[in-house]
């Protein structure tokens, strides 16, 4: 693009080759005249050597380009001097054709410099003329005449001066316009090029990030597919779970009925135990009675000793007892040992206790009525006496361990029952847990169904994601071409911007 400054030298040297153009047509006719005209030889190469000289200095002015600003002044005044001189040495109508042609040459540049220039020039070629023709004879009305048409004319060319200043400045505020557009255009196309360089970036970017994206959604897709194939797998996993905690909660109310039915068995034992041992508690105090009535017995007998020595079937009687007591002390001592589940045999052994008391009743009466029998046998009643009381300790030390024993079981019943409860406790919690963890597991089983319903529809939706993905990165694509289409028409709308203003 050619700038202001650049326009102005080119428009400088048309100009200057219009006023050099001019003065060599001038100085040609200049010496045409020269020749044709009588006049003194010296004279005539002062002339030819003056209108030379000018050419020749505006030429190396002109074709040198050096200093052309010059060229206008230095055409103007050598015109002017040559042809004033000209004017004086050979005096001629055609003399006043230079002061017109200096008036016109000034005029070209269209500055006011110049044109102060040619017009200093016209004055001084018009004044020669004038006084160089008055001297000849040259009438006054010529004189008149010529002043007023160069007055005249010199006005219109000061107007047109006028004019071209304010054709010039419009033009100079025109091309500062002209350039400042032209700056800011450059700058809106330097602009609108980096945007659509960012902006392509950005579009290729995003078209890189959509293709990522795609990847991206395919993966999640199938994740989706994955997660909802596990979804599937973890319903039918919690609906077995379901089933197998609703069994394990059957098995578990057939454990609590059968702690139940342990429980009572336990609590029956343990009233059975303790009525076993209310019935040995009975049963050694009775012992403890019948030892103290054998030693009273005893005591009796040893008084009555010589009284009841004859009583041998008194005596046999006793030992009968004893007999007998012995055996069941014996039986009570096995129903002691295999007591457990009842206490049938302390009931056995009290009905034969019962019968026993009857059986010494009855001797009693036997002792009471043949006591005077009994004499004769005191001495061996008093040692089966004897012997009856060791074997009645005997006795109560076996009822004894007997009522620990019923004491033991006691306990250990009682213990059974205390584990009974805690068992039933535990399984009691277990089964309201495993309740709760069935209903839990329906309730995960329920969101597994609705997660597996929500994961189809995720998986919908990526695939439709997927598709208007694959819409939106053509759209990408297709804005990317013409944003770089409309880069390339801006840059080309760009460079043909000047030619356009120049034209």
């Amino acid at each position: 693009m050619k700038d202001w400054n650049q326009m102005r030298a080119e428009d400088l040297r048309l100009k200057n080759r219009l006023v050099f153009y001019s003065l060599a047509i001038t100085v040609l006719l200049a010496l045409l005249m020269y020749v044709a005209v009588e006049m003194d030889a010296t004279a005539r190469y002062i002339l030819i050597a003056g209108d030379l000289a000018s050419v020749v200095v505006v030429g190396i002015l002109y074709f040198g380009r050096k200093r052309e600003k010059a060229i206008a002044y230095v055409a103007l005044i050598m015109l002017g001097v040559t042809h004033s001189a000209a004017a004086i040495i050979v005096p001629s109508v055609v003399n006043i054709v230079p002061v017109y042609l200096v008036l016109v040459l000034s005029l070209v540049y269209m500055q006011r410099a110049p044109l102060y220039t040619g017009f200093g020039a016209a004055v001084l070629l018009l004044a020669a003329y004038i006084y160089k023709g008055s001297a000849y004879g040259m009438e006054r009305d010529h004189i008149v005449a010529h002043l007023f048409f160069f007055v005249i004319i010199s006005v219109i060319l000061f107007n047109f001066q006028q004019i071209a200043d304010r054709m010039f400045r419009q033009l100079a505020d025109t091309q500062r316009h002209t350039q400042e557009l032209l700056e800011r255009t450059e700058r809106q196309g330097v602009s609108l090029r980096e945007n659509v360089r960012v902006v392509s970036g950005n579009m290729e970017a995003v078209s890189s990030g959509s293709q990522e994206n795609a990847v991206s959604f395919d993966e999640m897709n199938i994740a989706v597919q994955e997660v909802t194939q596990g979804a599937v797998s973890q319903s039918e996993l919690l609906t077995g779970v379901t089933d197998a905690i609703r069994l394990s909660g059957d098995q578990l109310g057939g454990m609590l009925q059968s702690l139940g039915q342990l429980r009572e068995r336990s609590e029956t034992a343990a009233d059975s135990s303790h009525r076993g041992d209310e019935i040995v508690g009975g049963l050694y105090r009775l012992i403890g009675e019948f030892e103290t009535q054998v030693r009273t017995a005893a005591e009796e007998v040893n008084g009555l000793a010589e009284q009841v020595s004859s009583s041998s079937q008194l005596i046999g009687t006793i030992q009968e007892i004893s007999s007998q007591t012995n055996l069941l002390s014996l039986n009570a001592s096995i129903e002691a040992a295999r007591a457990g589940e009842s206490g049938r045999g302390f009931a056995v052994v009290a009905g034969e206790i019962r019968k026993l008391a009857d059986l010494s009743a009855k001797a009693a009466e036997q002792i009471s009525g043949n006591l005077s029998l009994v004499g004769s046998h005191s001495g061996s009643t008093q040692r089966s006496m004897q012997t009856i009381a060791v074997r009645m300790q005997e006795c109560m030390g076996m009822v004894e361990e007997t009522r620990d024993v019923f004491s033991s079981i006691r306990s250990s019943v009682g213990e059974v029952s205390e584990s009974v409860n805690r068992y039933d406790d535990m399984i009691g919690t277990v089964r309201l847990s495993s309740e709760e963890i069935e209903r839990s597991s329906e309730s995960l089983a329920a969101i597994s169904e609705q997660s597996t319903a929500a994961m189809q529809q995720v998986s919908a939706s990526l695939i439709e994601l997927v598709r208007k993905n694959a819409d939106i990165l053509e759209l990408i694509r297709h804005n990317e071409t013409a944003l770089r289409s409309m880069a390339a028409e801006a840059s080309e709308d760009e460079e043909d911007l000047p030619q356009a203003l120049q034209g």
